[in-house]
């Protein structure tokens, strides 16, 4: 192998490793930017339906709650249809 090819290789391998490196500290900097930026959407565009379906959720207990003596005392006075 001649020395022209040989410093051919090696400056090859020499910009296939930089530009590695830049690549690899690029895609650092960005994960360290991007993921904390999705998690606090995330975190908002969740918020408001939770809050909302707790609410209706409340809603429906209280409303099982209140109504359940009225039902069963209304069972209980209902005549029976039994034979």
């Amino acid at each position: 192998m001649s020395l022209a090819t040989r410093l051919t290789l090696i400056m090859v391998l020499l910009v296939a490793l930089t530009a590695a490196a830049i690549g690899g500290i690029a895609y650092r900097d960005l994960q360290s930017v991007t993921v904390p930026y999705a998690v606090t959407r995330l975190q908002a565009d969740t918020a408001d339906p939770a809050a909302r379906l707790e609410g209706f959720l409340g809603e429906s207990r209280a409303n099982l709650l209140g109504l359940t003596p009225a039902f069963i005392n209304a069972l209980a006075a209902a005549p029976s249809n039994r034979a």
